[in-house]
């Protein structure tokens, strides 16, 4: 497994496309289905020189997928400019996207339990979390805890309250918190989001099984069968039931 990073394409400045099939492409979900693994396998090998590597894949994606107006993550970006969905200017996708800010958070303290702390540009990808975990604070729905699925488009008709992105980031945060990246503040918003999860997304039935609702199914920029990101379609509530 290790071995198809060494092959994997990449962008000019060292980022990995986010699928073969996506060429130029970095979607900040793409970050939490390599650079965890990546991190924890060149500890695991004593692999020191990979450590730059995969801190470059984090700042690289912060570079790609930063809104200044809106002070957010998108979704992705094409660095080519050539998809149909991206900006002509940024090659950025439309939207935020709960869950894709969500992968990006979850992926941010699951590799910095294994990158040292004096590698060379490891506080600067901190910074990054840090910006990303104020974001997170921000849009915390006030009356429930929770997060919307498109977060730019926050309380706006249409738009609804998502339990994967939320359960992502409640994660992070507490994580963050317990170890370091973050300061104890954010834990009262951690606290927050995770009750917010069990009152309304948590639902048992007669024999004790536990469902977690109102996860969104899919919300795609890519593919034959495109899902444009565009909000009358990622506004749909498409939801998964997750049995625990």
């Amino acid at each position: 497994m290790r071995s198809q990073l060494d092959t994997h394409p990449r962008n000019a400045d060292g980022g990995f496309w986010h699928k073969k099939i996506y060429p130029n492409q970095v979607w900040l979900d793409g970050i939490y289905m390599g650079a965890p693994f990546y991190a924890e396998y060149a500890y695991r090998n004593s692999q020191v020189d990979a450590y730059g590597d995969i801190i470059n894949q984090f700042l690289m994606a912060a570079r790609h997928t930063y809104d200044p107006d809106t002070d957010l993550f998108r979704h992705a970006c094409d660095v080519s400019r050539h998809e149909r969905w991206s900006d002509s200017k940024t090659g950025q996708s439309l939207h935020s996207w709960g869950r894709a800010m969500g992968w990006y958070a979850m992926a941010f303290v699951d590799a910095l339990d294994f990158i040292p702390k004096h590698e060379v540009k490891r506080d600067s990808m901190l910074t990054v979390f840090n910006h990303l975990a104020q974001m997170i604070k921000r849009l915390q729905d006030k009356k429930t805890g929770l997060w919307y699925q498109v977060l730019d488009r926050s309380g706006e008709k249409g738009n609804y309250l998502e339990s994967s992105c939320s359960s992502m980031f409640v994660y992070a945060l507490f994580k963050g918190v317990r170890m370091g990246y973050l300061d104890a503040s954010y834990l009262c918003v951690a606290i927050k989001g995770y009750q917010g999860i069990l009152k309304h997304f948590i639902e048992v039935d007669n024999n004790g099984l536990v469902t977690i609702t109102q996860a969104c199914a899919v919300a795609g920029l890519g593919g034959k069968n495109i899902v444009q990101e565009i909000m009358t379609i990622i506004f749909m509530k498409l939801f998964v039931r997750m049995m625990l």
